[in-house]
């Protein structure tokens, strides 16, 4: 009997209909591991020899990759996911290999194979959500809170939304941050989950000014240390 694996779930990883047919049909069922498959060594085994008798295999190649990768093969999975992009370029399979740099703490190489994900399927809801988390850890707040607003905004694309978004970025570039944080509680009310990421951003950049400033913003460093630890 054919079960559905964690595989699959990586594969599809968009959730935005509007996209719900722009994965290659070459990825179709490439995720569907049955029973005897089970054993990562079996099946890695089993599909190598498919992939020696076919070195073009491209279905192989990505399942190979992402059995490498799910046991922490990274290197092994990024030659497979690298071959597989020589053969036939897919935002998937940049998606796949980003993931994979991401790991080993290539960010710069992450975050050229996640851009050209999203550049080739502006709505991958997953590839968006993976570069803010690496644009983050690299302090870099803006470049992150721009791909979270960017998923923000896939599951909730209104005027008023856009409206909200506009009048926050604008009242934090002029100093009103206690009128930014309104905006951003009020967003919280549509999607807690991506909001609160980018609250935390926010805070991250005003505990980078000066005292003085925060106040003179309506916003204290008190009050955002409190919020803080709410999140």
């Amino acid at each position: 009997m054919e079960i559905k694996s964690s595989y699959e779930a990586r594969i599809r990883s968009t959730r935005d209909p509007r996209f719900k047919n722009a994965y290659d049909n070459m990825l179709d069922g490439c995720c569907q591991i049955t029973e005897s498959e089970r054993d990562e060594d079996d099946f890695i085994a089993g599909i190598s020899g498919t992939i020696k008798r076919n070195p073009a295999d491209v279905e192989s190649l990505v399942r190979r990759g992402i059995a490498y990768s799910d046991r922490g093969d990274t290197d092994k999975a990024i030659n497979d996911f690298t071959e597989v992009l020589h053969l036939n370029p897919t935002a998937n399979i940049y998606h796949f290999r980003g993931r994979c740099y991401a790991e080993h703490k290539k960010f710069e190489d992450a975050i050229t194979d996640l851009s050209k994900a999203i550049n080739m399927q502006p709505y991958f809801f997953d590839a968006l959500i993976e570069r803010g988390k690496i644009y983050e850890e690299l302090e870099n707040y803006f470049n992150a809170e721009e791909d979270y607003i960017a998923v923000f905004m896939l599951d909730n694309d209104d005027i008023d939304n856009e409206v909200k978004i506009a009048m926050y970025k604008d009242y934090e570039l002029n100093g009103l941050y206690g009128k930014a944080e309104d905006i951003l509680f009020e967003l919280k009310e549509t999607d807690n989950m991506i909001i609160n990421k980018i609250i935390r951003l926010f805070y991250k950049r005003l505990l980078m000014k000066d005292d003085s400033e925060l106040v003179e913003g309506n916003l204290s460093r008190d009050e955002i240390m409190e919020e803080i630890n709410k999140l």
